[in-house]
């Protein structure tokens, strides 16, 4: 993955519109991904809109994983379908045609984390986006990990002392098997700092890989473009 530099000038990275948030645009366009919103922030619904606007803006598709249809249906002025829908993903496939946004309600409160897995593995996104209002992962000593593989959160579970039963260890847990079922990438942070976790390097909760999100290997020809484009 490439990290843009704040500090380089425009005229020096050979693209005058170049930022690091058009940088991440630019990851997002003809994509799709999936985003969760909870019970718990139905009431600050409206804080998506100009979030699902600008990924629309840039070429993405967003599907909305919500318990109900209201209010982040009208809201985002999406179509809503509930998860029983038959032949989902073609219906989903059509209204994200249309209008680039669709509503998929669960209905059912006790599996919202296991209907929001199902869903975006059924729909084959490349990347869950789970609201959560204790954001990403924090360890023991009050340190935010801000890229953590799966091998990784595999080895973090397996040493944490936390009790099966504790809700954070089973939201974790979740977050593994959503990676194991198929998605790429689960992105983990609050609502409030959701712009900066889709649009800065830094972020503002975890992100999650099956893969390592950075990987070293020597440079094969068909890279000496781009490379070439860096330098």
């Amino acid at each position: 993955a490439l990290m843009p530099d704040p500090d380089q000038p425009p005229s020096a990275a050979g693209d005058a519109g170049f930022s690091e948030r058009e940088f991440y645009r630019r990851e997002f366009r003809g994509r799709t991904l999936a985003v969760t919103l909870p019970r718990a922030y139905e009431a600050e619904a409206a804080k998506l809109v100009p979030i699902v606007q600008e990924l629309g803006d840039a070429g993405a598709r967003v599907v909305v994983i919500a318990h109900r249809a209201s209010p982040v249906a009208e809201l985002l002025g999406a179509e809503a379908l509930p998860e029983s829908t038959p032949r989902l993903e073609a219906e989903v496939w059509r209204r994200l045609g249309a209008k680039g946004r669709v509503v998929v309600f669960l209905g059912a409160f006790a599996r919202f984390p296991e209907g929001c897995r199902d869903v975006a593995e059924r729909l084959g996104v490349f990347k869950l986006v789970w609201l959560d209002r204790e954001g990403g992962l924090v360890d023991v000593r009050g340190v935010r990990h801000a890229f953590v593989h799966l091998g990784e959160l595999a080895e973090l579970l397996a040493a944490s002392d936390a009790r099966p039963d504790d809700p954070r260890a089973r939201f974790w847990r979740e977050v593994e098997t959503t990676l194991r079922a198929g998605v790429p990438a689960v992105n983990v942070c609050s609502l409030d700092a959701l712009d900066d976790e889709l649009f800065s390097y830094a972020g503002s909760g975890t992100l999650f890989t099956r893969e390592r999100y950075v990987q070293v290997r020597h440079l094969g020809v068909d890279d000496f473009d781009a490379a070439q484009d860096l330098v």
